[in-house]
Order: structure tokens, then sequence, then C-alpha cells
């Protein structure tokens, strides 16, 4: 039985579409997510990961592949169904690790369901992959993200630095979007004395966000 699905795809029509699908399938209007933005989408999962159990993802979108962002909400939550939409003929089902079911475009509603039904009796595909050992330095070089109209601010570790900007690692992307303007602090903090020690402060605008997974992104940073 399906509780709540999460559809994402950057075609306002395909969205329209998978929504008017799994309404005449007796979906709710508070069941169905919907989401044409994967950072936005992310966040949404994020909210309610406990209650969402298919995702609908379109495999082609500018600002993320839909096979990665899947992975991402997979590693998260290993019993969601995941279905991949893409028109790419040649994309099959054992070109993925994490992948329920890949439907081909164009679909009709009741190849659609067909779909639907086979997944929510079936098992979900999940492969776990062991994580990286890392060492943990004494000192992180941090820039501080300043969030005028929400009077908040986000921490995040410094990945890169040029003359023109830097990259910071955040963990939520909560009040920045790509062209805000706002205010950067950069320092360090010592994880040994557990403070921070902050040398410059300067203005900047959000150039990128690249999600890395479903707490992490990386954020272009330019000066101004």
């Amino acid at each position: 039985m399906l509780s709540k699905v999460l559809v994402i795809d950057d075609n306002q029509d395909m969205v329209d579409l998978l929504d008017e699908y799994l309404s005449l399938y007796g979906l709710r209007k508070d069941q169905i997510f919907l989401s044409k933005d994967p950072i936005e989408a992310l966040e949404i999962f994020r909210l309610n990961k406990q209650h969402i159990s298919l995702l609908i993802c379109d495999y082609y979108m500018p600002k993320s592949n839909g096979a990665e962002l899947c992975d991402i909400l997979k590693s998260n939550q290993p019993n969601l169904k995941i279905i991949l939409t893409t028109g790419d003929q040649n994309l099959k089902l054992e070109n993925f690790k994490n992948i329920d079911y890949v439907l081909h475009k164009p679909f009709d509603y009741d190849a659609f369901v067909e779909v639907v039904e086979d997944q929510i009796f079936s098992k979900p595909k999940y492969e776990v992959e062991r994580a990286e050992d890392r060492e943990i330095p004494e000192k992180y070089e941090v820039g501080v993200l300043c969030l005028e109209d929400e009077n908040e601010s986000i921490t995040g570790i410094l990945f890169s630095e040029a003359k023109g900007g830097c990259g910071v690692i955040v963990h939520s992307t909560k009040g920045i979007k790509v062209g805000n303007d706002l205010n950067l602090l950069l320092g360090n903090f010592d994880l040994k004395n557990q403070n921070y020690k902050f040398e410059t402060s300067r203005k900047v605008e959000i150039a990128w966000i690249e999600l890395i997974n479903l707490d992490t992104f990386k954020v272009g940073i330019k000066y101004i």
C-alpha cells in the first residue's frame, strides 16, 4: 500500500501528468509531493522520509543526475521504492544499483499503474557501500553564511578558495538560493577547544549549489 509519493521532474507537463495519474489511482493531494527542483525535493524528502514509500524521478535534470539523487535518497531510506523515468530507450534497469524500475517515456495510465502495483508488492533493491575511513583534522577552515532576512546563519567547511570566491560544504540550504546576496564570515573552528575564530567578513553572491547526499551540499560563493 502506498502512503505518500514524491515526484521529481524538471518538466512541468510530466509533473502534472504524474499528479493526475496518482490522483486517478486513488491518492489524495496530501499524499503526493511534487517538485521540479532536486534541491527542493531533497528538503521535502528530509522532512517527510518516514512517510514517503515511493519515489518517481526523472533521469535527466539540469541540476542533478536523477540516478545519483535516487542513490542519495535510497541510502537514507533503504525501503524506499524508486521508479526512474526516462525517454532514453538505451537505459535499462541493470545500468543502476538502487533503482527498482526504469519506466520509459512515453507511457499511458495503464502502464503506469501496472508498474506502481508491481513495486508495492516487491522487495526494494538496495546495495550497501562501505564508507571511507577519514582522519579528522584538529582545525577546520570554515565559512559562515549570514542570512540577514531570517536572522540565522549556516556554518560550512571551506573546501576551496580562489581570488574571486570560495566553496563551502554545508548541511542545509534553507534560506539560500542561487543569486542570493549574503554576508560571509571566514575563519577557522578549533575542534579541540570548541571555538570559532573569524578573520574576514565580506559580501558574497551564491553562484551554485550541488548536492552531495541527503544532509550535505557544496555551495559555490562569488565575492562581490
